[in-house]
């Protein structure tokens, strides 16, 4: 019979991503998507057997735990993958409702919270050995110690760039901290790298023994917001010494399940430095699983208890592009748009894929312009974004 799998987080384009790689292992999986918003891409793909619209997590969290819990064990769904940050915590957070109707591959609580908050996450790594930016307190910037302008200013807690700012001198600094800090409490303050160091990910699974099961890094060549946030444009690139440092990691805090750990190299000594652990499934597995590390099919086979080989990527210099809204934005504010090596539209690099287009599954792209249509009537959440 095939296995039952409910994608929560319907609307993320890495649930897309997932539906697709599932679904399209026939008769293996039936898979079906979770969502509280109706109009979602993943739902309509074709690879996707049934969809539950549930309550608001964000507002109605309670409801939100006991409604997936009833589902679960009613619908038998062997295997539950949420998708995004929040909701990954949410089911962490509550494991014990889940425990006996469904399998969750994912950490104990006091794990995921050591690379949930960036400033544990630091801590952390310092002990192990791994390279971070040199950071500072608020006290440093106070009294005007030895501190190396611009500074970044970051909430220990948040996802694609919410929230940072970067300053460029004292008063900067002070303003920006107290800023973050009423809304996001006690913000981190560290040195800043320059923007010409590259930016790399490490995308990693490990099983329920923190066994490593899969790698698969990947270099950012474009962004949004310009500043730092998402990858646009990206490709998977070969380096050990990156993806060694992001085992080290995530074995020194037992991790299990898959996880997303963010390098920058600083040009000034060419090391790589830590700058966060995201600690779900990457937003760029379109990628991985184009280029043959099928983190979805993986991590199904490992929450079910099937142990699986180690697979590590090899195909190196394949690209991917999230074309809508994220790269036609960064064209929009890239001073530097017309001096790309790989174009927007055209000059696109052999072994390409895009994030969301499929043709054998077009449905899903028509429907994510429409669900992006409707989010921009709201103009508050454009302008966060931009402001971004």
């Amino acid at each position: 019979m095939a296995v039952r799998v409910l994608l929560i987080d319907g609307h993320d384009r890495r649930s897309l991503a997932a539906v697709r790689s599932l679904g399209a292992r026939k008769g293996e999986y039936e898979v079906f998507i979770g969502s509280s918003r109706r109009i979602n891409s993943s739902r309509f793909s074709r690879f996707c057997s049934g969809f539950v619209r549930y309550p608001d997590p964000y507002t109605r969290e309670r409801a939100f735990i006991e409604f997936l819990s009833r589902y679960v064990e009613s619908n038998h769904i062997q295997v539950l993958i949420p998708m995004g940050d929040s909701l990954t915590e949410l089911i962490v957070q509550n494991m014990n409702s889940f425990r006996g109707s469904t399998e969750v591959l994912a950490p104990e609580i006091e794990t995921f919270n050591i690379a949930r908050d960036k400033s544990q996450t630091l801590k952390y790594a310092q002990e192990c050995g791994v390279p971070i930016p040199r950071l500072y307190s608020l006290d440093d910037v106070k009294r005007g110690r030895v501190v190396e302008y611009p500074l970044v200013i970051k909430p220990r807690i948040s996802t694609a760039s919410r929230g940072m700012k970067i300053a460029a001198n004292r008063d900067d600094a002070l303003e920006f901290y107290n800023e973050v800090d009423s809304q996001f409490q006690r913000p981190i303050i560290q040195e800043m790298i320059p923007d010409v160091g590259e930016h790399y990910q490490a995308n990693l699974l490990f099983d329920k023994h923190y066994v490593l099961r899969a790698s698969c890094v990947k270099k950012k060549i474009r962004q949004f917001p310009i500043s730092g946030g998402p990858s646009t444009f990206f490709k998977t690139v070969e380096h050990n010494g990156i993806e060694d440092l992001a085992i080290k990691l995530l074995e020194s805090i037992k991790w299990v399940g898959p996880a997303e750990v963010e390098f920058m190299v600083d040009p000034r000594d060419n090391t790589p430095k830590l700058m966060e652990i995201n600690p779900r499934l990457s937003a760029t597995i379109r990628l991985s699983c184009f280029a043959g590390v099928d983190f979805p099919y993986l991590i199904v086979k490992n929450a079910l208890g099937e142990e699986t080989d180690l697979v590590r990527n090899r195909n190196f210099d394949y690209y991917c592009q999230w074309l809508i809204p994220g790269d036609i934005a960064n064209f929009l504010f890239n001073k530097d748009r017309f001096r790309q090596e790989h174009g927007y539209f055209f000059r696109r690099p052999d072994n390409f894929c895009h994030m969301t287009y499929d043709s054998n599954d077009v449905a899903p792209f028509f429907y994510n312009l429409l669900a992006y249509g409707i989010s921009m009537i709201d103009v508050r959440k454009l302008a966060r974004f931009v402001k971004r």
